[in-house]
């Protein structure tokens, strides 16, 4: 008796195993075409997309245009042609059981130039949850643009990124060696070290939230011959959004180590952005508008547009506030430093109409700061001031040398700002600080007058 239990319980897991992957293979399409709708919504133009489910194992192959700002535009067309296989047994060292694998060869227009031995360059793995986890295994290739004019030479991609059902929650990193792009004419590009870190969950209201982070060890631009024309070194861009009490908060940092463009050195860079107080049920919407317009064909900028006008209202309920918390860049002339920071206090979008520019303002409150080399801005003047004169009558200059008359222009002009103190002395650099409220400018510490408000001009 109980080995015929045991033959009739073995024949059950036998079938069972047989008859699962072709009932799993169902969820795995979904999941997959889950996949294409995020490359979709990161602004890749689906051309072609096939999916032939087999009980075992699928073969799906998708063609996207790379993403572009005008749809019109002829573009290279990314392929990837994927092997599904079914679960529950996945054969995979990472995840052996699941839901699927998905291992993918990677083309341009045409030609595959990452294949999948011996591994696959991307493989995602599904846990029996939705969850699962992205491999990037890319080899080093010598890519060939289409048209001929510019190749690239990538050194690899590595990278491991883990996610829940849907995409909503996401942490890991992708990492580029060496990127070397040249041109038929000379020109060069070079990125090195390249690495992007995220880690993104949902907040209260489904927008993402969190965090991402990338970092360059260099990026070099020159010509065919001689020192790079634009050299960074440490570069460093980051992101992080929060949702707290139903407003979002964004904050951007950007920073470089060393510039050198045309041989001048600049840096440390340091920039940072802040806006706050957006409130994320407007938000939601406008994500959801966005969405909406671009499956109905609308072009990227155009289906922004059409959804943001009829919400703007909406994002201006929570008085939000755009400001650069930093600005600050050492350059050969000395130290430029600057903050800015503006809320809009009850402003509809009907004011703009009804006030008029003056009357608009006082919906604003602000404060601002800007200091530089007074030889900077002195330089900047006669510049100005130079490219005037050149572009003028050569008659009107009645023989005068164009850079003597600038340089007499530019202190005018300096001489001028220091004697109504819009600007102040401080040590070798001038210095502006400001701060608008109520619809009263002060720079630095005078009332400046303003013209009074005025609306729209009525026909008698």
């Amino acid at each position: 008796m109980t080995t015929k239990r045991l033959f009739w319980l073995f024949g059950v897991i036998v079938a069972g195993s047989a008859a699962a992957p072709g009932f799993v293979g169902i969820q795995a399409q979904r999941d997959y075409d889950a996949l294409v709708s995020q490359l979709e919504a990161a602004g890749y133009r689906l051309e072609e997309q096939s999916y032939a489910r087999g009980w075992f194992r699928s073969e799906a192959r998708l063609r996207l245009a790379l993403p572009a700002g005008d749809p019109t535009t002829s573009v290279p067309t990314l392929v990837l042609r994927s092997h599904v296989v079914h679960g529950p047994f996945l054969g995979a060292e990472r995840l052996p059981f699941g839901l699927a694998r998905i291992d993918t060869e990677i083309g341009l227009d045409d030609r595959m130039l990452f294949a999948a031995a011996p591994q696959p360059p991307v493989q995602v793995l599904f846990g029996f949850g939705g969850a699962g986890e992205a491999v990037l295994q890319v080899p080093s290739q010598r890519v060939p643009l289409p048209g001929g004019q510019i190749s690239a030479e990538l050194a690899g991609v590595t990278g491991h990124l883990r996610f829940t059902s849907g995409t909503a929650e996401a942490q890991g990193f992708v990492a580029v060696p060496g990127l070397r792009v040249a041109a038929a004419d000379g020109g060069r590009a070079e990125i090195r070290g390249a690495r992007l870190d995220l880690a993104i969950e949902p907040g209260a209201s489904g927008l993402p939230t969190g965090a991402w982070r990338l970092a360059l060890e260099s990026l070099e631009a020159g010509g065919p011959a001689g020192p790079a024309a634009v050299s960074l070194q440490a570069v460093e861009m980051r992101a992080d959004s929060r949702e707290q009490a139903g407003e979002v908060t964004v904050i951007a940092e950007y920073g470089a180590g060393v510039a050198v463009i045309e041989g001048e050195r600049y840096g440390p860079l340091a920039i940072r952005l802040r806006v706050a107080h957006l409130p994320a049920a407007a938000l939601v919407r406008l994500r959801d508008a966005v969405e909406d317009a671009r499956r109905g064909g609308a072009p990227p900028q155009a289906a922004a547009a059409m959804a943001l006008l009829p919400l703007v209202d909406d994002l201006l309920a929570s008085d939000p506030l755009v400001a650069l918390d930093r600005l600050q860049v050492d350059t050969p002339a000395g130290r430029v430093e600057g903050e800015l920071e503006v809320r809009a206090v009850g402003m509809r979008l009907a004011d703009a109409a009804r006030l008029g520019t003056i009357g608009l303002l006082s919906k604003l409150d602000g404060k601002a700061s800007l200091r530089v080399p007074e030889r900077l801005l002195r330089a900047g003047f006669r510049q100005q001031a130079l490219t005037r004169l050149t572009a003028a009558d050569p008659a009107e200059g009645k023989g005068a040398d164009p850079a003597a008359e600038a340089e007499r222009v530019a202190e005018q002009q300096l001489a001028a700002l220091l004697a109504q103190e819009l600007v102040v002395k401080e040590g070798d650099r001038v210095a502006a600080v400001a701060s608008w409220r109520n619809g009263l400018l002060t720079v630095n510490g005078k009332t400046i007058p303003l013209p009074p408000p005025t609306g729209p001009s009525r026909k008698q």
